[in-house]
């Protein structure tokens, strides 16, 4: 877990899981270059952060992603108590998009509710029709995505929304239809600042 206040805006960078890909997967148009060596282990395999942020503005703690979840060992709330930072504090959660590396711990698989319980999840509106339309009834979306409507929880975004006066997410497609960034622009020192997550 890592931690930068930029402003009066804190980001909080936390780990879900770490797992390693072949190198020719993760990159299969590559070459696999000398300099590459020291990020692979001797299988010439690369770790993958499957990360989240929590960005804290004021009364707002929005969650950026929710990481594998418990199918895949993470350990994402074990990073949110150690920023001392509870479920029921999460404001917001904002996805960056909805493959279920970005999902897993959305719904309590205990009680099947949702697990940042006071929170609103932010839904790209296009992942939402794309994978909606292709995977309602399959795997994470159905298990970690579909649930969120039902609970009444969910808001689709698209385009620009503003989340607080000084964080606002941004349609930045490419990855998936709708993947959004998250922007900070806080005053520091009295000139203005930017972050783009």
């Amino acid at each position: 877990m890592q931690a930068i206040k930029i402003g009066n805006v804190e980001i909080v960078a936390l780990v879900d899981t770490i797992e390693a890909y072949p190198f020719s997967v993760v990159y299969p148009k590559a070459e696999l270059l000398d300099w590459h060596r020291e990020y692979l282990d001797d299988d010439n395999n690369v770790a993958l952060n499957f990360g989240a942020y929590v960005v804290r503005e004021g009364e707002t703690t929005l969650l950026v992603d929710t990481g594998w979840g418990p199918e895949q060992h993470g350990r994402l709330l074990e990073e949110l108590a150690a920023a001392s930072i509870m479920p029921g504090a999460v404001t917001h959660v904002l996805f960056t998009h909805l493959h279920g590396d970005h999902t897993g711990w959305n719904i309590d698989r205990g009680t099947g509710l949702p697990l940042f319980a006071n929170a609103r999840y932010l839904v790209p509106q296009l992942d939402w029709e794309y994978f909606g339309e292709k995977e309602r009834r399959l795997g994470s979306f159905a298990r970690d995505v579909a649930p969120l409507e039902a609970a009444g929880v969910m808001d689709l975004i698209g385009g620009e929304t503003t989340i607080t006066a000084g964080l606002t997410a941004i349609a930045t497609p490419g990855h998936t239809p709708g993947t959004p960034a998250c922007s900070s622009l806080p005053r520091a020192r009295g000139r203005a600042c930017s972050a783009t997550w």
